[in-house]
């Protein structure tokens, strides 16, 4: 069977956990069928000068700048080639390994942007740079990124996690349904063990004092019953279809499990919980969450796990 190459586009910024994003797509990924471009936005002044200093940058001399711009730019040549020689060691080969280091012009989360509408399958990113500065910077431009990119799939590092096994999200929705599209087209017969959790706000969740007998609680407690049991019967035929789907892009059905958690108290926090007892080192998530209008913002349901799954590589698939 024949699959497209992949293009994965790593921003990077010269920290352990960008080495760390490198490492996990290099273990993740066939090296024959992905291409990974390493990107860094070259910024020419220190962020430190603006960020923590109210002296100017006039006051800071041009023999100043010109040797920490020269050490700077040391720095990231050596971490491209410490990069690309854990890529080398993960099975990839040159012709698949891209180095772009690019001047700054409008702005790191902008050139970053603008880079990945280049035609990329995802963007990945580190969840924090190196030491507090910094990590609050590439932080602020991880969050930006996120938020704002809409046609690009994001995935999120932190830190070093697991490739063996993936936990996705889904609901029976489009965005669920292009989350696992996206799956079989990045991993084809190439897919780790996969839980496809379908987990609801329920019945358990708000007890049935939620339906008092005044109000005719009852008649809405048992019908509150059976449209969760038809939900979840529904989903039974929805995981079939979602397994015949990536099957028929190569994947091993017997890799893929299913399971439906009803009636939780926080569908982020089960879906967190159920990653982290099961160790799943990815967690795969379309834009709108486990619900058909929500958008991701910073209170949705995929915000919230990438909140909680500070460990773990999480996916915002578009």
């Amino acid at each position: 069977m024949t699959h497209k190459p992949i293009d994965i586009l790593i921003a990077v910024d010269g920290s352990e956990n960008s080495f760390d994003a490198v490492r996990y797509v290099g273990r993740l990924l066939p090296g024959g069928r992905t291409r990974v471009t390493l990107f860094h936005v070259f910024n020419p002044v220190p962020d430190s000068l603006w960020e923590l200093n109210s002296t100017s940058k006039e006051s800071v001399s041009t023999g100043e700048l010109t040797s920490w711009r020269k050490l700077y730019r040391s720095s990231i040549q050596d971490f491209m080639q410490r990069s690309g020689k854990t890529l080398l060691e993960c099975g990839y080969s040159t012709d698949n390994i891209v180095i772009a280091i690019q001047d700054l012009t409008t702005g790191v989360a902008r050139d970053i942007a603008e880079k990945v509408n280049e035609g990329f399958d995802a963007l990945v990113l580190g969840r924090r740079g190196l030491g507090q500065l910094k990590g609050l910077i590439f932080g602020s431009v991880t969050n930006k990124l996120i938020n704002h990119l809409k046609q690009v799939t994001v995935w999120v590092v932190g830190n070093s996690p697991g490739t063996e096994r993936i936990l996705a999200g889904v609901d029976g929705s489009e965005s669920a349904m292009l989350a696992v599209n996206y799956l079989g087209h990045i991993f084809a017969e190439h897919l780790p063990e996969l839980l496809m959790l379908y987990v609801t706000l329920g019945l358990d969740a708000a007890g049935e004092r939620s339906f008092p007998p005044q109000a005719g609680g009852r008649d809405l407690l048992h019908l509150a019953k059976e449209q969760l049991h038809q939900a979840q019967a529904s989903m039974q035929l929805h995981f079939k279809e979602c397994i015949d789907k990536l099957a028929a892009q190569g994947a091993d059905p017997g890799r893929i499990k299913t399971r439906i958690v009803p009636g939780v108290y926080s569908q982020a926090g089960a879906i967190f919980g159920e990653a982290l007892t099961g160790d799943y080192g990815t967690i795969v998530l379309g834009r709108r969450g486990l619900s058909r209008v929500e958008e991701f913002t910073m209170g949705s349901i995929s915000s919230k796990v990438l909140q909680l799954a500070e460990e773990m590589a999480v996916w915002i698939v578009q």
